[in-house]
């Protein structure tokens, strides 16, 4: 339906697209599909797309410019890296971060290690950890493959503040 509603909209040619919580009730595929299609709309036909969202994965994955609101005002208006790098964003904007930089974060802290967080792909985030990390040892290769199964399923489900549970708990691993 939602689907359609777009396809009607878009037989008119605007130049402008309004689109509020168009992934609502999608599933994981649909969702990705129409987020895919907009950007392809903004990027190769030139179309302005506003994308109205609370979903920090979307905002991270597909958005360029960031303008947060707070009562109708603009509290926020900037790149989406310049705002998911600040660490007071809960308490500033009441805004979480993205799932996949969520685990960056938590990363980040627990290893010491001065990762690039503004990932918000599974394979950009891995790829970060093992430029940062080096080559693996074969003590860390259940490391590495926890890692990446949590990032790659982190990329597909909805934001839960327990999706990073394996590394709350050290799994022994990452203090060796």
């Amino acid at each position: 339906m939602r689907k359609v509603a777009i396809a009607g909209i878009l037989a008119s040619n605007p130049d402008v697209l309004v689109l509020d919580e168009p992934t609502v009730g999608l599933d994981p595929k649909a969702k990705d599909e129409l987020l895919t299609f907009l950007k392809m709309l903004n990027e190769e036909h030139h179309k302005t797309v506003i994308l109205i969202s609370h979903d920090m994965d979307i905002v991270g994955k597909y958005c360029k410019r960031v303008i947060v609101l707070r009562k109708g005002e603009i509290v926020y208006d900037g790149s989406k890296d310049e705002l998911f790098r600040q660490d007071d964003l809960k308490s500033k904007y009441n805004l979480d971060y993205p799932e996949v930089m969520r685990i960056m974060r938590h990363l980040r802290t627990k290893l010491k290690v001065d990762f690039d967080i503004c990932q918000y792909f599974a394979e950009d985030a891995y790829r970060e950890i093992k430029l940062k990390l080096g080559e693996v040892n074969e003590w860390e290769n259940d490391f590495w493959s926890i890692l990446w199964y949590e990032l790659m399923v982190a990329s597909t489900r909805p934001p839960n503040k327990n999706n990073f549970l394996i590394f709350a708990n050290d799994r022994d691993i990452l203090n060796k």
